[in-house]
């Protein structure tokens, strides 16, 4: 399972979407074992992997991919909880964004986003790339688009922002989020009048800002020093499969490797909160990625290195990783 978190609020956005359409939420959520009194927790975590499954499965039951533009309309800055009630009581736009861009990613480096300036411009890009683990189409989607909402609900009123998308998307967006969007773009990102960057908050409270921001600077702490006794079993197991480019390899001969026990070694995982296939599926897509964009490897070569037995496995895995098939994303 996946070390990485998103807040539990993404879910219950998708659920007050999900109820808007008339869908019974309560054997869903069991299906993926989230229960009501979780939902109803001040704040909560919900794991990567599962929140991209429940994502998928919400859409297919409603049976319309602009379920998630109307959770992105939701969101505010207090999903975030007391970061985002920091940016809240920031004393600018600047200083809002500012908080949310250092302290957003401290339970998921999946979605972090990074403002920069240029001419007369502010860009939020929101880069996957560097991560293992990723947000799926429709999550990086809604979590785009939820943060244009949230500038918007952070100023108070209505704003110009365009939204750039790597991805491509038949659905019109427009005609439930009423601003500029471009999809197949080379970057994920939202640009906007840097001028904007400047307006005062109307919720600004500088006390609150100071008191919020010193536990946003603890939590770190916190979170640096629990990192710093986790992963090192993953790691040793990742640098096994790179090491060897052999990855048919099996967990019994993985154990054998590193000198342990199997089920040593699967407790030792479990406790990294990982598994042996989803470190596997890590190290299998690392290394797609390397051979996609620094050879000239044919896909079905790269499928054999990587240990599928069939051309379609790993491009139907590629795709559920990236959200692009391997040949798409070659080209990208």
């Amino acid at each position: 399972m996946s070390s990485n978190k998103l807040p539990g609020t993404y879910v219950n956005l998708l659920i007050d979407a999900l109820k808007a359409s008339n869908i019974s939420v309560e054997q869903l959520l069991s299906d993926f074992g989230i229960e009501m009194k979780d939902i109803e927790a001040p704040f909560w975590y919900v794991n990567l992997n599962i929140f991209n499954e429940l994502i998928d499965k919400s859409i297919e039951l409603a049976e319309d991919p602009s379920l998630i533009v109307r959770m992105a309309k939701s969101m505010r800055a207090s999903c975030y909880g007391h970061v985002g009630v920091a940016a809240v009581a920031a004393a600018d736009l600047l200083q809002a964004i500012k908080i949310l861009e250092k302290f957003i990613g401290l339970h998921c480096s999946v979605f972090k986003p990074v403002l920069k300036i240029k001419d007369n411009n502010a860009y939020i890009y929101f880069d996957q790339s560097s991560t293992s683990e990723k947000l799926n189409s429709y999550g990086l989607l809604f979590s785009i688009l939820g943060f244009a909402s949230l500038i918007k609900d952070l100023l108070k009123t209505d704003i110009k922002i365009q939204a750039n998308f790597k991805q491509y998307n038949s659905f019109n967006i427009n005609s439930l989020f009423c601003f500029d969007y471009r999809f197949g773009q080379k970057e994920d990102c939202l640009i906007f009048d840097k001028a904007l960057l400047d307006n005062p908050l109307p919720t600004a409270d500088e006390m609150v800002f100071r008191l919020l921001k010193e536990q946003c600077e603890r939590d770190v702490k916190r979170q640096i020093i629990k990192r710093e006794k986790l992963n090192s079993t993953k790691i040793l197991v990742k640098e096994l499969l790179h090491g060897s480019q052999d990855y048919s390899v099996s967990l019994n001969q993985v154990a054998l490797e590193l000198k342990t026990s199997v089920r040593s070694l699967q407790r030792q995982l479990a406790f990294e909160e990982t598994s042996f296939q989803i470190v596997l599926a890590e190290a299998r897509r690392e290394h797609a990625e390397k051979l996609l964009k620094s050879t000239r490897l044919s896909i079905q070569e790269i499928s054999n290195i990587l240990g599928y037995a069939d051309i379609s496995h790993f491009t139907r895995a590629f795709k559920k990783w990236v959200g692009l098939t391997p040949t798409i994303y070659r080209k990208a």
